[in-house]
């Protein structure tokens, strides 16, 4: 699931976009997930996009106790931040450094490549 996470930035201040997922298959790497549902929620603030999401699969695994394959529900919370690379533009202030954070993390800035 890819989402554009930049067209928000286009919107007011407070708004906010919704997107829902039922019933997918997703595979990474040697795990597969299946009936995957997902609600996602990305909200306009004056720097940046808050993005929420409520993630339900469910996925296969082998029981150790009976080596039988047993389904598990997965459930995960996400609450991400992405940044425009040019943040300090949008209000005129740039007292933010990304140096200086170390939970600092490319893949949540907003430019070119993302």
């Amino acid at each position: 699931m890819i989402y554009n996470v930049a067209g928000p930035l286009a919107g007011q201040l407070g708004e906010s976009r919704h997107h829902q997922i039922e019933d997918e298959r997703i595979v990474i790497e040697r795990f597969s997930f299946t009936q995957v549902a997902e609600s996602v929620r990305m909200l306009r603030t004056d720097r940046t996009i808050l993005v929420n999401a409520d993630i339900e699969a469910a996925t296969q695994e082998i029981c150790s106790r009976y080596l039988e394959p047993a389904t598990v529900a997965v459930k995960v919370a996400l609450e991400e931040e992405f940044t425009p690379i040019n943040a300090d533009l949008v209000d005129g202030s740039n007292e933010y450094s990304h140096h200086d954070d170390h939970g600092y993390d490319p893949a949540l800035i907003i430019d070119r490549k993302n």
